[in-house]
């Protein structure tokens, strides 16, 4: 699965979920069979992790990756870029903030 196939099914994935909840709230966790799905939005931003257990920690790093994301792209994504070239750099704050769950 490519990634670009991989971040247009679960942005999909998540919307589905929230018309179906139809709850005010976004969508934070998805528990399934021992695996959780963590989800975070920042500014239009999704991230999503996958994890043996939800974990506070992995959030906090969720939201402070996001935040440094959004700071180091802001001008490819005000621009609205879709070339996936243009976010390889986010390899280094993915290695940055998880590196002991890499």
């Amino acid at each position: 699965m490519t990634e670009e196939l991989l971040s247009g099914t679960l942005t999909t994935v998540s919307s589905i979920l929230d018309e179906i909840s139809k709850s005010k709230r976004p969508l934070k966790v998805i528990k399934r069979e021992g695996l959780s799905i963590l989800i975070e939005d920042y500014n239009n931003v999704l991230m999503v992790v996958f994890s043996l257990e939800e974990l506070s920690k992995i959030r906090e790093k969720m939201q402070v990756f996001l935040q440094e994301f959004m700071d180091f792209f802001e001008d490819a994504l005000r621009l609205e870029v879709t070339d996936q070239m243009a976010f390889r750099p986010a390899k280094k704050l993915i290695q940055k903030h998880f590196f002991y769950y890499w």
